[in-house]
């Protein structure tokens, strides 16, 4: 059995009332980014040596920053992510993913 405290969470809603994303105190950077994607979605994406050059690499990692960070605030929805999986591209992110996302989001002082 596992745990989580995810503490008090502030969130953007629709204008029907439902939860349309989530409050921030600021974006994600691409470093967490990345941790996210590999560590809590167990979501393969392009590193380095997958992609030609630097400059290459870069506009990837703009790129998987800002649909992430799009998608915490509720701009998109899973399959703008889901778009970004080399090997699981039919998944959904999943209810699950959201716990431990919401624990380390609060971790690193981003909600």
């Amino acid at each position: 059995m596992k745990i989580f405290n995810i503490g008090n969470i502030k969130t953007i809603l629709e204008k029907n009332g439902s939860v349309k994303g989530l409050v921030t105190k600021r974006d994600i950077n691409i470093r967490e980014c990345r941790y996210i994607f590999k560590h809590i979605f167990y979501i393969n994406i392009l590193d380095k040596c997958d992609l030609g050059d630097n400059e290459e690499y870069k506009e990837y990692n703009e790129e998987i920053v800002g649909a992430l960070n799009r998608w915490i605030h509720g701009e998109t929805d899973d399959n703008y992510i889901m778009e970004f999986a080399c090997d699981c591209e039919d998944e959904t992110l999943g209810l699950f993913n959201l716990l431990p996302l919401l624990v380390y989001l609060n971790k690193i002082g981003v909600i």
